[in-house]
């Protein structure tokens, strides 16, 4: 018996047997989609007009249709349920549906020392026991909008709060807790700052909010960031839209160091924007956008890259007679992806969603490969002038809760499944065992393998980011091994090894 002591994060739990099951689907006037995440025998799709469920190959579970509210963004819970955020009227909203559509508490926000002006909420994250949201807001009179980000406990109060303004226009696009050190990185678009036209600016906070740092990027055209993820490397990942290099818009991937600073950034030939980006276990990347500018119609894209940027396959999907846009993408435990969309120009108002294989294909459906060239581009970097203010704001934002009535409608997709249910059959003469499970603490781990071999484990939370990657070499027996770390937040993890030929994963409640 060989004990394994290595100082690693890595947890394990029930049998999970992986079969993965393709398909692309369109469900009529769901609404555009926004994002996706899997649960209990399938996946929760959130729309513009609400939250569909379905199964493991497509299949409507149940649909809940909100009256009333536009939704923006969702994010995936630790328990399974999902958190919403938009706007109602002209207030932000923000609400929970657990996994059997039932709507849980719903609250509306407002800037309380101003009247008439609309505040939407953009972007939501669970952040290990608590919700934030980024959004904008419009003073009356006001040239422009102006962002907010602010954070909630479990019963949707404010904890925290703050905005930025300048003497144009800022919109907080997206945001994402940092994986080590805490704190959060902030995604905003600004015409008040930067280096010509629409400028991307990055802040870093701290836990409780207040500014960290900050770095501006742009060109003479303009330029628009619509995510960021922190990578497990350190640092961060942001995509989004440029125009100032060349004569056509493109999709752009730019690398930030842990301080901030831009490493480097790379623009993409026949992608008129990327939506969304992912990092993968070995620390490539994969994004999604829209095909274009020349494109008619446009597509959804799917991108991967190595870890510096450098291109590896690109693919397009899609209706053959309509356009369709890119929502957002999950990167789920067996290496395959969850892409949501819409279809249906000129509303978008039809849900699109692919799930594919780990190379983005789903097989006789969709996924075409697409003609992408991967190019360097050197965005400016100038010093903020300070025209943009960051402020604590938490005494001028108010609460009120508001019922939240919906529908069911029925609806019937137009569905393409693989023929066949490809499945990972696991790693052969490898065993896994656990226990305790659950556990207060990272429980011991048993592997029994008939043979000596190399494997990569890697550790994600329920958002899917990745929290770990490591190199473990077993030897053919049982090895032991129980984990030298501190403790996580409460909720369930998922945890896979791999030799490159096979997968297993499972899942531990941390509690």
């Amino acid at each position: 018996m060989r004990k394994l002591t290595f100082f690693t994060l890595l947890l394990s739990s029930l049998s999970l047997s992986l079969s993965a099951q393709y398909f692309s689907a369109v469900y009529p006037n769901a609404g555009s989609g926004l994002a996706g995440s899997p649960t209990g025998g399938g996946y929760l799709l959130t729309t513009t007009s609400g939250i569909l469920k379905v199964g493991l190959q497509g299949q409507p579970a149940w649909n809940r249709q909100l009256t009333g509210i536009f939704l923006l963004d969702a994010s995936g819970l630790d328990n399974g349920q999902a958190a919403l955020t938009g706007f109602k009227g002209d207030d932000a909203y923000f609400n929970t549906i657990d996994t059997n559509g039932i709507l849980q508490q719903s609250s509306v926000y407002a800037l309380t020392n101003f009247t008439g002006q609309q505040d939407v909420g953009q972007a939501v994250r669970w952040a290990g026991g608590f919700y934030c949201l980024a959004g904008t807001f419009r003073e009356p009179g006001a040239a422009g909008t102006e962002a907010f980000f602010m954070c909630l406990n479990s019963s949707h109060n404010i904890t925290m709060a703050y905005k930025m303004e300048g003497p144009q226009s800022e919109v907080f696009s997206g945001f994402s807790p940092v994986l080590s050190g805490g704190g959060f990185s902030l995604l905003a678009n600004t015409d008040s700052d930067g280096a010509g036209g629409t400028d991307v600016l990055l802040l870093r906070t701290a836990n409780d909010g207040s500014l960290q740092g900050s770095t501006l990027f742009g060109g003479a055209g303009e330029d628009m960031g619509w995510a960021v993820r922190p990578l497990t490397s350190g640092g961060f990942a942001v995509v989004g839209e440029t125009s100032s290099f060349g004569n056509q818009q493109q999709g752009f991937l730019a690398r930030l160091d842990g301080s901030g600073n831009l490493q480097w950034a790379r623009g993409f030939s026949n992608v008129a924007s990327l939506a969304d980006v992912a990092e993968l276990p070995d620390g490539s990347l994969v994004m999604i956008g829209n095909r274009g500018p020349s494109a008619n119609p446009e597509d959804i894209v799917l991108l991967k890259t190595d870890a510096s940027g450098q291109l590896q396959w690109a693919r397009a999907y899609g209706e053959s007679n309509t356009a369709e846009q890119a929502g957002g993408l999950t990167a789920l435990p067996d290496g395959g992806f969850l892409l949501t969309g819409s279809s249906g120009a000129p509303s978008f108002n039809n849900l699109f969603v692919a799930r594919t294989d780990a190379d983005g294909r789903v097989d006789n459906c969709t996924g075409n490969s697409l003609n992408v060239t991967a190019s360097t581009i050197s965005f400016q970097t100038p010093q903020p002038s300070g025209q943009l203010t960051y402020n604590l704001a938490t005494s001028q934002v108010s609460r009120s809760g508001v019922v939240t009535n919906f529908s069911s409608p029925s609806v019937t997709p137009s569905l393409c499944v693989t023929s066949g249910v490809r499945t990972v059959e696991g790693i052969p003469g490898t065993a896994l065992s656990i226990y305790p499970n659950p556990s207060p603490t990272p429980p011991h781990w048993a592997i029994e393998c008939e043979q000596a071999m190399p494997v990569e484990a890697r550790l994600t939370d329920a958002f899917g980011r990745i929290l770990l990657r490591k190199e473990l070499l077993l030897s053919a027996g049982r090895n032991e091994w129980r984990p030298e770390m501190g403790s996580l937040p409460k909720g369930v993890y998922t945890a896979s090894i791999s030799n490159g030929q096979g997968v297993v994963s499972k899942k531990v409640v941390i509690q």
